[in-house]
């Protein structure tokens, strides 16, 4: 990779991927019951609000045989399970979870777990950080931050997990869907060709990491006045990668946000869609 330069567009960048990471937590769990060692499970967003602290992730991160067994990590190797008030959306029929086309899990963090991240460097998004009631349009340039799994390793020598996120850019996808149970009403969908994304400085072209494990993370809208005065708005919780057609799809934060509402904050404002639950 180049050596980076104290360009102002990768200035933007520095500023915008740390607002990104510290607001995403990698997840884990024990490798086997009882065991020391953990595994990469997913990702979680961290969001603030009316002093209280809350995680956005996936149901099929958090939820049904997940609960309970889901951890942070801190930076000396301490878990702490993500425990708190839990709400999620129901299985469906089929009893899948693969077939839950919203796939929400949202936890309302304990305050000594918000604390435990707190002192591990994790920020919490604020209302200003994150918008609801957004179409994607063609030219608008979004960027994906998470931690996939195959990017995590333990380090043999200190027995301490190492990782590497997976940072891109990416454009919206709007063509239609067929015999897919995302539908754009409830989902934001963008273009992720594995293969052929562009290094921004040189253009040349490199396989970006396989995105297994991280759901529950972000979908950001980079919104400014240029490419290098922009600043990152979370718009989506990511759920679901479709090799076949190279797009990731995400579960629109409008979602998270009502549900927020009507289960544990009714203050907090939703200017997107709502949903009424079942």
């Amino acid at each position: 990779m180049n050596k980076l330069e104290n360009t102002p567009k990768q200035i933007a960048d520095t500023k915008a991927i740390e607002i990104e990471l510290t607001a995403t937590c990698q997840l884990y769990q024990r490798k086997k019951e009882g065991s020391d060692e953990f595994i990469a499970n997913g990702c979680a967003i961290l969001f603030e609000y009316n002093f209280n602290y809350y995680c956005f992730s996936n149901a099929h991160v958090l939820s049904d045989s997940q609960l309970g067994k889901t951890f942070f990590l801190g930076d000396d190797g301490t878990a702490v399970t993500v425990g708190g008030q839990i709400f999620y959306t129901r299985l469906p029929e089929s009893q899948r979870r693969a077939d839950d086309p919203l796939d929400i899990a949202i936890v309302k963090l304990l305050p000594k777990v918000a604390d435990f991240l707190r002192e591990n460097g994790q920020r919490f998004l604020t209302s200003s950080q994150v918008q609801t009631g957004v179409s994607l349009l063609k030219n608008q340039i979004l960027m994906i931050a998470g931690y996939p799994a195959s990017k995590t390793k333990v380090d043999l020598i200190t027995n301490r997990l190492k990782f590497n996120p997976l940072l891109v850019r990416t454009i919206p996808f709007l063509k239609a869907l067929r015999n897919i149970n995302f539908p754009k009403e409830f989902h934001h969908i963008v273009q992720f060709p594995i293969r052929a994304f562009k290094e921004s400085k040189t253009g040349e072209r490199w396989q970006a990491a396989k995105p297994a494990g991280i759901s529950g993370s972000g979908l950001w809208l980079l919104k400014g006045e240029s490419d290098t005065f922009y600043h990152p708005i979370l718009v989506g919780i990511i759920s679901e990668y479709h090799k076949n057609r190279s797009i990731i799809i995400s579960t629109k934060v409008d979602l998270y946000i009502d549900l927020l509402k009507q289960k544990f904050d009714s203050s907090i404002q939703n200017d997107g869609v709502q949903i009424e639950l079942l």
